[in-house]
């Protein structure tokens, strides 16, 4: 093999070069911020994906996702006028908008019932229209050029001449839409509270990694603002922030639970199997070699790292710690002549075809047209071949002076005592009746939007 040409001395030095390279790249991903991708369309080949459904997204998301909207209500109109002025002085305060909408001039009612009067169409109307026909309606509907309404129809005539945004406006008010003229607030009225709406562009993507988290607390902080001198007004937000945040969060919790857990896990084994802190130390190194170099690859290669992608990349854990307890589960048994250094140089070729075979099976991945599964084969492959080069290049050198302990082997004697003071083996085979119920019950779902809950307080 190639690398049995350089001298001991020579491997270790490589590694630790490679070990500066991959923390170097890591620390400037870590600086500019980890390019985590949250889209599950972005897990599917581009032939299957809609672009109309991707223009949509791609509008939906800049016409909502851009916006946070607050709802601050009190018992009169005074109170919650001055509690959602102070929400909107919050906001404009913080660096998580770009504008704080909270007066408005008369004429936006109309510019907005004008904008959006497709949309908000009545539905009994368009149907009444598409009977009638075109002249009948225009007919019905011309006396309401002369109603309470009449000045703004008419203003809109030549715009709007299917008198859809008259409608708009007529049921805002019927609805208990009003208009502050001395605050040039937009008040509503409903559950028996004044209720004052402030829209906030938000400055950043909600979908972004940072922007939710700064979109949210600028929200909290808006909250507390409203109430502090007022606890008994109440305070309702919503934006597409919000849930990108819990998202996020829950993620992120999802990923530590699973890590943390295999980490965990995989230490136990290891101390009760060798009972060394050297060993235990030295057999998570290769494993956080492993995800770093997988972070970093994936990230340069593919652009971004998705969150599923970290969360299926929990199972590198059982696979890359398995290089380094193979080396030190040679010295079990074993005399004092025994070195770390003739256990990597007797377990080199196994420890090679099975790291590539794992490879292979993870390589494999990508022949698939899933950008996805390409993530996952790249995260996982690379992040193998770091842990079998750490065995390879840095055991011998960082352990050329341990020393086995066989306590260990007590343990593995305890169960194979144990197995054999079993009077008839054939009763194992009962075991596998809760596998097989178990494995009855499991059902395939290849649905994405099972990934997506919705927190039933946003």
């Amino acid at each position: 093999m190639l690398i049995t040409r350089f001298s001991e001395k020579s491997r270790f030095q490589l590694w630790l070069l490679g070990i500066v390279l991959i923390g170097v790249l890591l620390a400037q991903l870590l600086y500019r911020g980890l390019p985590i991708q949250t889209d599950l369309l972005a897990m599917l080949p581009a032939s299957e994906r809609d672009p109309v459904a991707a223009l949509a997204l791609k509008q939906l998301e800049k016409n909502i996702g851009e916006r946070s909207v607050l709802l601050v209500g009190a018992a009169d109109a005074p109170q919650a006028i001055a509690a959602a002025q102070r929400a909107a002085t919050s906001l404009q305060q913080s660096k998580a908008f770009a504008e704080v909408l909270f007066q408005r001039q008369a004429g936006d009612t109309l510019a907005s019932a004008k904008a959006m009067r497709y949309a908000l169409a009545d539905a009994a109307s368009l149907q009444s229209l598409q009977q009638q026909g075109l002249s009948a309606w225009l007919a019905e509907h011309a006396a309401q050029l002369y109603g309470p309404l009449g000045a703004p129809r008419t203003a809109l005539l030549s715009q709007d001449p299917l008198f859809l945004a008259g409608d708009v406006l007529a049921r805002k008010m019927e609805n208990g839409v009003d208009f502050d003229p001395i605050s040039s607030a937009v008040l509503l009225h409903g559950e028996g509270r004044v209720w004052v709406r402030i829209e906030a562009k938000n400055r950043s993507k909600a979908f972004s990694e940072e922007g939710p988290q700064a979109i949210k607390s600028a929200l909290e902080n808006a909250k507390a603002a409203a109430l502090s001198q007022n606890p008994s007004a109440n305070v309702l937000m919503t934006s597409v922030a919000l849930h990108a945040a819990k998202a996020s969060e829950q993620a992120k919790g999802e990923i530590s639970r699973i890590g943390i857990g295999s980490w965990l896990g995989s230490i136990l084994l290891i101390w009760l199997a060798f009972r060394r802190v050297s060993a235990v130390v030295m057999c998570v190194v290769p494993l956080g070699v492993a995800t770093a170099a997988a972070i970093v690859a994936t990230s340069y290669l593919m652009g971004s790292i998705h969150v599923l992608t970290l969360v299926f990349g929990a199972s590198l854990i059982g696979v890359a710690i398995d290089y380094g307890t193979h080396c030190f589960a040679d010295s079990l048994g074993a005399d004092q002549k025994w070195t770390m250094r003739h256990a990597v140089t007797e377990l080199r070729p196994a420890l090679f075809y099975g790291m590539l075979t794992s490879v292979t099976g993870y390589l494999a991945l990508a022949i698939a047209p899933f950008p996805g599964l390409r993530e996952i084969a790249v995260f996982s492959s690379t992040g193998l071949v770091a842990a079998y080069l750490t065995v390879i290049l840095a055991f011998p050198t960082l352990l050329q002076h341990y020393q086995p302990k066989t306590r260990g082997i007590a343990l593995a004697d305890f169960f194979i005592k144990l197995h054999s003071h079993i009077p008839h083996k054939k009763w194992l085979l009962l075991l596998l009746i809760p596998l097989g119920i178990g494995l009855f019950q499991l059902r395939a779902n290849d649905d994405l939007r099972s990934f997506h809950h919705i927190d039933p307080q946003l």
